[in-house]
C-alpha cells in the first residue's frame, strides 16, 4: 500500500466519520424536540398545575446541547485535520471548498435567509423560551408567587445562557470555527516538523561524536 493510498483511505474514513456525526446530532435535536414536547403537553394537560415541570424540560435540552456542541466540535477538529494534512490540487477538495463556499454564502445572505438559518441552527434555544415562556404564564394566572418558584427561574437563565452559547451557529458549519482548526493544526503541524528536524540533528551529532571516539 503506497502513501497516497493510505492518504486517501484516511481521508474516506474521517470522511465517514463526519458524516456519522452530522447524522447523530440529527438525530439528538430531534429527540430533544419530541421530548420536550411531551413533557409540555403533560405539564398543560394537568388540572393542577405543577410548575416544576415547565422546567423539567431544561434538564434534558441543557444536557443534550451539551453533547451536541461535543460532536460539533469534534466535526470541526477531523475537518481541519483533513484540510492541513490530506487535501491537495491533485487529490480531494471537498472540505476546502465547502468552507470557502460557506464563507462566501455566509456573506451574501438575504435577512431571510439570516433568518432561517437562526432558526435552523437555535432549536434549543427556541424549546428554552418556549418553556419559560410557559412558566411564567402559569405562575402569573394561577397566583403562585412564592420564593421558591423565584429561586427556580433564577437558576435557569444560566442555563439557558449556557444553551444559548452552546447553540450559537452550528460548528461544523462556521467557517470560521474551521478556520480556527486550521490554524491549530497549522501550528501542530510545524512543531512536529520541527522536533523532528531537530531529532534528526541530534542524531546526526550524536553519531559524529561516536565516529570521532573511534577515530
Amino acid at each position: 500500500m503506497t502513501e497516497n493510498d493510505v492518504k486517501i483511505k484516511e481521508y474516506l474514513t474521517l470522511r465517514d466519520e463526519v458524516v456519522d456525526a452530522l447524522k447523530v446530532q440529527n438525530s439528538w435535536s430531534t429527540f430533544t424536540i419530541s421530548a420536550v414536547i411531551t413533557l409540555l403537553g403533560i405539564a398543560i394537560g394537568l388540572e393542577n398545575k405543577v410548575l416544576e415541570l415547565f422546567l423539567l424540560p431544561y434538564v434534558v435540552i441543557f444536557t443534550v446541547s451539551l453533547k451536541v456542541n461535543n460532536f460539533k466540535r469534534n466535526v470541526t477538529v477531523k475537518v481541519g485535520y483533513m484540510i492541513t494534512r490530506l487535501e491537495s490540487a491533485d487529490g480531494f477538495l471537498w472540505e476546502s471548498c465547502l468552507n470557502r463556499y460557506r464563507a462566501l454564502e455566509k456573506i451574501r445572505r438575504t435577512r431571510v435567509q439570516k433568518l432561517i438559518v437562526f432558526l435552523e441552527t437555535q432549536e434549543f434555544t427556541i424549546l428554552s423560551l418556549v418553556c419559560m415562556v410557559f412558566f411564567l404564564a402559569v405562575l402569573h394566572s394561577q397566583k403562585m408567587y412564592e420564593t421558591r418558584y423565584l429561586i427556580e427561574f433564577l437558576v435557569c437563565i444560566p442555563v439557558l445562557a449556557v444553551i444559548i452559547l452552546t447553540s450559537t451557529d452550528y460548528w461544523n458549519i462556521n467557517y470560521e470555527e474551521v478556520n480556527g482548526s486550521l490554524r491549530m493544526w497549522e501550528e501542530l503541524v510545524r512543531d512536529v516538523e520541527a522536533g523532528k528536524q531537530d531529532e534528526i540533528k541530534n542524531t546526526r551529532e550524536k553519531e559524529e561524536c561516536h565516529g570521532e571516539k573511534t577515530l
